[in-house]
């Protein structure tokens, strides 16, 4: 009878003619890509007045005639409603009476508005640090004095139709989990959250090195990835190391 083949799990499997790895050293990865400058989703579009750019930086009325577009209701401003500018004109000459103004504008509105875009709201609390969010509160905590509308982060309906296959209210929820994602990343981009590792031989030299790990917890951030299972011991020691300092 022919010998049967053992299997081995890829996770346990580990060539001995590799080089054997006897440290694991964590670093911080001080020259880290900007996760805005990946393949996003979204757009982040932050105010002039922010010290960070996101994607662009507008100006206060450009970033309330984004808002406007994103809830799909018409940008009456921008000049590009002449029936709009005659209801107004109308009304300013007291042609018409409030109630008539009102209801020939819900009228416009109705005709003009269209599908809205998903998008929310990022709030930035700036104190020694910047930290960001969908909501005025950063992990549970607030603080009305530090914190600022810094702008939105949207994404187009087209991509959404791409990524998910249609508009339903289930791809939408998925598509607002990622824009919290994508702020979430771009968060730890700024505090500089980024972190790369380097595997030791018993001489101490470099056996392996990469960078560009999102988040302090090795397991989690696919740096344990990188590294062969035997090792992940090593791994957490390392990541104890460089969180007690």
């Amino acid at each position: 009878m022919a010998n049967q083949l053992e299997l081995i799990p890829l996770d346990q499997y580990h060539d001995d003619s590799l080089e054997v790895v006897e440290k694991i050293e964590i670093w911080q990865d001080q020259i880290p890509s900007s996760p805005r400058e990946w393949d996003n989703l979204s757009e982040m579009v932050i105010r002039k007045v922010m010290d960070f750019r996101g994607d662009r930086q507008v100006c206060d009325d450009q970033m309330q005639a984004l808002i406007t577009r994103c809830k799909g209701l018409p940008d009456w401003e921008s000049g590009n409603y002449p029936e709009y500018d005659d209801l107004v004109e109308r009304y300013d000459n007291d042609e018409i009476s409030e109630w008539e103004y009102k209801a020939e504008l819900q009228s416009l509105t109705d005709k003009y508005k269209q599908d809205p875009l998903v998008w929310l709201p990022v709030y930035a609390l700036i104190h020694s640090g910047i930290w960001l969010s969908t909501t005025t509160s950063f992990n549970g905590y607030t603080c009305q004095w530090d914190t600022s509308f810094a702008g939105i982060v949207y994404v187009e309906n087209y991509k959404i139709i791409e990524e998910y296959g249609d508009l339903s209210a289930d791809s939408r929820s998925k598509a607002i989990t990622y824009l919290e994602f994508e702020v979430k990343t771009y968060e730890q981009y700024l505090q500089g959250d980024i972190y790369g590792f380097t595997t030791l031989d018993a001489e101490g030299d470099a056996i392996d090195s990469c960078g560009g790990f999102f988040g302090s917890d090795p397991m989690s951030n696919g740096m344990s990835e990188h590294i062969e299972y035997q090792y992940h011991d090593l791994l957490k020691q390392a990541a104890e190391n460089i969180k007690n300092g």
